[in-house]
């Protein structure tokens, strides 16, 4: 399980726009590209991902930082393969 919780300050260094993340997650296979990182009027942290269709999909920042530790997401880009998570 995964909590997300509201948190004050900017967005996380690690994600950025056009950086593209390779899912392995049966069911979801495929590239997405982060469109825009945007935060709500709670305080919680979104990512904008397009699919390879264009389909736009919106999820919180936590669930793919979760998504690459336990593999279910790769970065495939040069500068998404440094991601640090500290």
């Amino acid at each position: 399980m995964v909590a997300t919780l509201p948190s004050a300050g900017s967005a996380p260094s690690w994600l950025v726009p056009g950086q593209i993340l390779r899912s392995s997650e049966p069911g979801r296979l495929g590239d997405f590209t982060v469109c825009r990182i945007v935060r709500d009027r709670h305080g919680f942290c979104h990512a904008v991902l397009h699919d390879e269709t264009g389909r736009e999909i919106s999820t919180f920042v936590d669930q793919i930082h979760y998504s690459i530790a336990e593999g279910m997401l790769t970065p495939i880009d040069f500068d998404a393969s440094r991601i640090s998570f500290n």
